[in-house]
């Protein structure tokens, strides 16, 4: 029996905006139990490290360019503020040369 309840088939065939769609629901759901980043950290160990590195760096553009969009002054409002900050202070760090958006495939 796999230890995933779910067909990988089906997880393969999804497009870029079916995925966002399924994580946007999830987050929804389950975004004020901050025990499922915790979660979602303790299953990312236990994948392969190469996948490690490509999850963290996909998420990490993710981040940096939404950041990168949010750049103006009615960009944002009171519920997504401190997500656009964040997010231009790591944009600033790679504008500055003092972070990275590629990591290594090895």
């Amino acid at each position: 029996m796999s230890q995933h309840p779910f067909d990988y088939k089906v997880v393969r065939e999804l497009t870029p905006e079916q995925l966002f769609a399924v994580i946007d629901d999830w987050v929804n759901t389950h975004s004020s139990n901050i025990s499922n980043a915790g979660f979602i950290t303790k299953a990312l160990n236990g994948t392969h490290r190469t996948l490690q590195q490509n999850f963290v760096g996909m998420f990490f553009n993710v981040l940096v360019q939404y950041g990168q969009q949010h750049q103006g002054e009615f960009s944002f409002d009171a519920r997504n503020e401190d997500a656009v900050m964040l997010c231009r202070k790591l944009a600033k760090l790679v504008e500055d040369g003092e972070l990275a958006t590629h990591l290594r495939f090895i």
